[in-house]
């Protein structure tokens, strides 16, 4: 593609929307190309009265006679005939925020060029100066690119480097490159005008990362960051979104901050210091340095001139956090889910978001240790004690087992959370002194207390913190093994993330992990854990799919399942969908194409699947492949998408279309026994009687998949529990009576380093090296035409480039 240098000027069609492109635009014009139209957003309500405002792009083409459309999408025939009339020999596009459809890309002779604001591969996508700056990147800079159907992924013209200072905020570093970015189009214009053929390189594969569109949420301050972090953050956020936080119930912007590693002893949140300097507040490592900021509805201002209170808290008082704790504890105890009950709370009593976590973190020991707080309570107050007054009481008694705060506060803010609660001031000093008593009591009996307690626990053999029926099942089923099955149980669990091992290996996500400071160790061949829990937005590659949270023991399941090219695979009780993205990263990662329908009887919990199915960059049956910056997180090239559907798996006649499945994935419902460490609300929940009541469902469920299975497919049998009735007893019964199935031996290797292991009951661990909740696999083979032949297959699913030699490993008998 060229033009004649003796020719007229190039015509120049150009697409941009905000003061990035304007600036482009002016060079272009001052440089005397023929701009013969200007395509720019339609003009979007701003300001306080909510009128239609254009774009700058458009105000400064008006105001110098150029011809503007607005077109609502680019993929209309009328938008595309009227930019063909337009002739261009080249059109250049800024942040224009439209896509531009392959037609389109067609159209100029000369080609679609792009002016990007970073150093491409990196930070593609909708906010590359604010991920630059978050990211703590050394320098930025702008691309010029020839544009292909892609995200910001055609050839590269031309790379300015652009350093990146430590004081630098997404404002200033914008205005240096709108500057540069309109400087470096003139000059690609100029050798188009020259006869020179633009054609470009191609972008590197390595260090391709995405710059998601800025959501207003990430804005508010967790202060359990690091401070660097958060100062990072408050640069990137300036001017949009702006960082904020809560002080003393006021919402208040950061407009310009200092982090700084020195460690504190305070909790998260917690204001340092209040000076004519500026704020000092406690980071999850570090301070942070608040200098200027900005009150509702005032304007931006030095600290010390903000007026606020010294004083202020950022945090809810801890009697409130308690008493918060204690109303979820008494809602799990009379039956609700421990999140649903936390979250309800939360809401209604309208805590900061700082102590949403001290909350949380109170509530969840609570439920762990709440037999063992019931029978000191029962030892201590010989009477029956009301349900909310018994929930704070075991909330402090919890507290108290293991003090992370000196004895006298706790007992002084349970007190407090007491007369907090009370109907009226009578009730508030029985009870405030009642509950003083009792706390005060336990500190210097505790000894006494304790010892009772774990002698009578011996004699009978069982532990206060379990229902007796959930011991006798677990020593029924697990006799070497049940102590240490508890023990793990009351552990607080590891978060532990997959890694997507089409994008990357766990070996290089850990390199990742590492520059970030975050300390992590490999417990599986994709398995991850993170030595300290955090919010997922702050776990690099979360938001880009290049990760997703899930229990090292539950990874089993995708490549044990051992799907092949061309099969059609059913993913039955689907939701929350980590395995049905679990099997698309497979897929992916060995060019398998296949067929997969994900089933679940929960439209809530569908949707689910399909939001990590979008995190994760795939597609799904009867939308367009994910490929806009809101939307997609990276290309993917798997052929088939995911088909999701509403239904009863127990009822194949209301939504199977009668054709075979080669592999079925059964995720039956179970008592979740297995994974009681991160609900630990389950066991207090649960009864005896679900055993059977389940056990019958999962059976139904085998009885009712079993017919759409093809000859020879494979149906792999899963749940996350540890109780043999709904396990071995299950499926044995299901063999023993189906004459055309047959059960294949399982093998796993954790690691490279050890011998594959017999998989199928996988009891809850949690040790340096192996850490993954209680888990049971049985695959069914149909058909016993089938010789029985001695052989070992590999998953046909896992590369062992990225899973580690000796991974996924199937041993069939």
């Amino acid at each position: 593609m060229h033009t004649n240098p003796s020719g007229p000027p190039l015509r120049v069609a150009f697409a941009g929307t905000p003061d990035f492109a304007r600036a482009a635009l002016e060079a272009i014009v001052a440089a005397g190309f023929t701009v013969v139209g200007v395509l720019t957003q339609p003009d979007r309500p701003a300001g306080r009265g909510l009128r239609a405002q254009p774009s700058p792009v458009k105000a400064w083409a008006l105001a110098h006679g150029l011809a503007v459309d607005q077109p609502q999408s680019l993929r209309a025939e009328a938008a595309q005939a009227s930019l063909a009339a337009l002739a261009p020999d080249v059109i250049v596009v800024a942040a224009y925020g439209l896509i531009l459809p392959q037609a389109v890309l067609d159209l100029p002779r000369s080609g679609c060029l792009n002016i990007h604001a970073s150093l491409l591969p990196r930070w593609r996508g909708a906010a590359p100066i604010h991920r630059a700056i978050e990211a703590g990147d050394p320098r930025s800079g702008i691309t010029i690119m020839r544009m292909d159907a892609g995200l910001d992924t055609g050839p590269i013209l031309a790379v300015h480097p652009e350093p990146i200072a430590p004081t630098d905020t997404t404002g200033t570093l914008h205005d240096r490159l709108a500057r540069l970015g309109a400087s470096a189009i003139v000059t690609a214009l100029n050798r188009l005008q020259a006869g020179e053929r633009l054609d470009g390189d191609p972008q590197p594969q390595p260090g391709v990362t995405y710059a998601n569109k800025i959501r207003r949420d990430e804005a508010q301050i967790d202060w359990r960051e690091p401070a660097d972090v958060i100062a990072r953050r408050v640069r990137a956020f300036d001017p949009f979104p702006v960082a904020t936080f809560q002080l003393g119930g006021e919402a208040l912007k950061v407009w310009r901050a200092h982090g700084d590693i020195r460690g504190n002893f305070a909790a998260p949140g917690t204001v340092l210091r209040a000076g004519p300097d500026g704020l000092e507040i406690a980071c999850g490592s570090g301070r942070l340095s608040v200098f200027e900021l900005q009150r509702a509805g005032g304007r931006r201002l030095p600290v010390d001139r903000a007026g606020l209170r010294p004083a202020a808290s950022l945090r809810a008082p801890l009697a409130q956090e308690m008493a918060a704790a204690a109303v979820a504890l008494e809602r799990m105890e009379g039956g609700a889910r421990l999140p649903d009950a936390l979250a309800q709370v939360l809401e209604q009593w309208a805590l900061p978001a700082d102590s949403h976590a001290p909350v949380r973190d109170m509530a969840y020991s609570s439920v762990r240790r709440l037999g063992t707080a019931r029978a000191i309570l029962t030892q201590l107050a010989q009477r029956p004690i009301a349900a909310p007054l018994a929930a704070i009481l075991h909330t402090a008694l919890v507290q108290l087992l293991d003090p992370v705060r000196p004895p006298a506060i706790i007992v002084d803010q349970a007190v407090a959370a007491v007369r907090g609660t009370a109907r009226n001031s009578r009730q508030a000093a029985s009870e405030a002194g009642f509950a003083n008593a009792i706390l005060r009591r336990f500190l210097r009996e505790s000894e006494t207390c304790l010892t009772a307690l774990q002698q009578a626990s011996a004699a009978r053999q069982t532990d206060p913190d379990w229902p007796s029926w959930w011991v006798a099942e677990l020593r029924k089923d697990h006799p070497g093994h049940w102590p240490e099955v508890l023990g793990v149980g009351t552990r607080t669990p590891p978060l532990t993330l997959r890694v997507d091992c089409s994008q990357t290996t766990p070996a290089a996500y850990l390199g990742v992990l590492a520059a970030h400071g975050i300390a992590a160790v490999q417990v599986g061949p994709q398995a991850i854990r993170l030595e300290r829990g955090c919010p997922v937005a702050m776990i690099p590659g979360f938001d880009q799919g290049l990760v997703s949270v899930q229990d090292a023991g539950a990874q089993l399941a995708a490549p044990l399942l051992g799907v092949e090219s061309g099969h059609r695979v059913l993913d039955a009780c689907a939701a929350p969908g980590g395995k049905t993205v679990h099997l698309l990263e497979l897929f992916e990662a060995g060019r398998t194409e296949v067929e997969l329908v994900a089933l679940d009887l929960d439209g809530q919990r569908l949707q689910r699947v399909r939001d990590n199915v979008e995190r994760s960059g795939f597609a799904l049956e009867g939308a367009e492949l994910l490929g806009t910056p809101q939307v997609a997180r990276k290309r993917r090239s798997t052929a088939v998408p995911v088909r999701m559907l509403t239904a009863d798996a127990m009822h194949p006649e209301s939504w199977w279309d009668g054709r075979a499945f080669d592999r079925i994935l059964l995720d039956a419902p179970c008592t979740a026994s297995g994974i009681v460490r991160r609900h630990p609300e389950i066991r207090w929940l649960r009864r005896r009687g679900d055993l059977a009541t389940l056990a019958a469902t999962q059976r139904g469920l085998l009885d009712a998949l079993w017919p759409l299975l093809a000859p020879g497919g494979r149906l792999l049998y899963v749940t996350c529990s540890i109780f043999r009735t709904e396990n071995e007893a299950v499926v044995g019964a299901f063999v023993d009576a189906t004459a055309d199935c047959r059960r294949l031996a399982l093998h796993w290797s954790f690691t490279p380093a050890e011998a594959p292991e017999s998989v199928a009951q996988l009891l809850p661990v949690a040790s340096p090296a192996r850490d993954h909740d209680g888990f049971f696999y049985a695959l069914l083979e149909r058909d016993f035409a089938i010789p029985r032949v001695q052989k070992t297959l590999c998953a046909p699913v896992v590369d062992r480039t990225f899973a580690g030699a000796g991974a996924g490993v199937l041993g069939l008998d």
